[in-house]
Formats: C-alpha cells, structure tokens, sequence
C-alpha cells in the first residue's frame, strides 16, 4: 500500500483531528517505508490492532476516524483500506498484589496481580525477577522491600512489602564458612569447593540476575572434602547466584562472569 491510513480522534467535535497511538508497540503505523506512519497490509490482508484510547475519557464530542491520504509516498498503484470491526471497550488497569511464604533463606513469591500480562520484581538487594511466580533467596538476613510492578496494554501498577528475612544458624554454621567458588570471578568455569561433611542430598541450582534458573543438579553427601567443577559459561557474563539447600547447608555464594 502506498498510503498512509491512520486512526485518528477528535475531541472538540470534528474541528481538529489527532492521530491514536503513533508510538503503539502495537499500532499499525511503525514501518520501514520512509513516509512515517503507513498500514503495510496487501489488498487481501486483514491486520488485527489495538489502540488505547485513554485521552478521549470523559471528553465531549469525541469521533474517531480513519484517515486515508493518498499519494503521500508517491507509489503505485494506489490503494483503499476496509475496516471489518471496531470493539470499543474499557481499559481497566491492571492491579498489582503478592503473597509471600518463607522457608529459611528462600522465599517463594505468589502473584496475585490481575489484569496484567507481564511482571518485574525488585527484591531489595539489588537483584530482579519477571517470571509471574518466583523464588528468591537471601544471602544475609534482613529487611528487604520487595516490589511488583504489573503491566498491561492500560498502564501498570505496584505493589511494595517489607519482609525480613532470617537466614538461620549461617553465620555459626561451619560448613557454611568452608564453601569456596574459585576461580571466582572467573569464565564461567569454576569449582565449588566444600570443606567438611554434609549428610542427604544437597540442591544446587544457580540463577541470573533476573531470577531464572540456568543450572540445576541434586548432590550426594559431602565427607571431608568436595571439590566440583561446574561450567556456566555458555549463559554469557553477568552475575549468577549458587543456592545450595539441605539438611546440613543454606548457602548463597555470588559467582561473577566475565
């Protein structure tokens, strides 16, 4: 199509008009044709869209139309539009909320937001996850103020809480002061090292910085002395975060790769 076809509104009756959403993640306009704003569907193409109309609320007069300027890139052969459906709705704005439940060092995230599509944590020491529901554990026990903030096509929303954290017996626990990463930092390949005995099995998973999981194993039993090499080398450089969880260890040990 060598025309632009926009969806415009007018809120003073008809006498101006103003074009919806040209900078839309979801609007039909952004292309490559060096005009601006333009449809590029074909004559026997249907494109579905959405547009917020949150500037048209409570105002009098409002119409909407589509504009169609031919000729504006001055290519042929020239081109109608055909509208199908219009569905006007309300765009209720999403509503943040969570609950939380701790289990030592580890707390696990329940959302409750409704309305939203996609989600970012911010749990209070420096770290951020956007999966719905998620797990995160502490290294240091504390206050920590955790936020959500829930996002749709409407808007967004946040919701905060302070929790505290108790990471128990870490600081008195041996094993815990005798859990070495090295080389640390380092490529990605390193070895976890741990000096003393631990009895059961001992989870190990490892998380980047946006709370996903990129390493997961379950461990046997530790006596006297484990020296493991562990390669994460291929999830690329960034900071990463060792969760060991068992009967005898709840550590947290900081990996940088760089």
């Amino acid at each position: 199509m060598g025309s632009s076809a926009v969806l415009e509104a007018s809120y003073d009756g008809g006498i101006s008009w103003n074009i919806i959403g040209p900078n839309d993640i979801n609007n039909w306009y952004q292309t490559n044709l060096s005009g601006g704003n333009s449809w590029t569907g074909s004559s026997a193409g249907w494109v579905f869209k959405t547009h917020a109309l949150d500037l048209c609320a409570n105002q009098p007069g409002v119409k909407l139309r589509i504009h169609y300027m031919p000729g504006q890139f001055s290519m042929v052969p020239e081109e109608g539009i055909a509208i199908d459906d219009i569905h006007i709705y309300e765009c209720v704005l999403p509503v943040a909320g969570f609950t939380y439940a701790a289990n030592g060092a580890t707390i696990n995230f329940t959302n409750s937001s409704t309305g939203a599509t996609s989600y970012v944590w911010s749990f209070g020491d420096g770290t951020n996850g956007t999966s719905a529901n998620i797990p995160h554990t502490y290294a240091v026990s504390g206050s920590y103020t955790v936020s959500l903030v829930a996002t749709s096509d409407c808007g967004s929303d946040t919701a905060t809480q302070t929790i505290n954290v108790n990471v128990i017996g870490m600081e008195d626990n041996t094993i815990e002061n005798n859990i070495f990463c090295s080389p640390n930092p380092g490529n990605g390949i390193f070895n976890l090292i741990i000096n003393g005995n631990v009895t059961g099995k001992t989870d190990l998973a490892i998380y980047n910085l946006t709370g996903s999981l990129v390493y997961h194993e379950t461990m046997d039993g530790v006596s006297g002395k484990l020296v493991k090499q562990i390669d994460i080398s291929t999830f690329g450089k960034g900071i990463y975060y060792l969760h060991l969880n068992g009967k005898d260890i709840n550590s947290v040990r900081k990996i940088v790769v760089e």
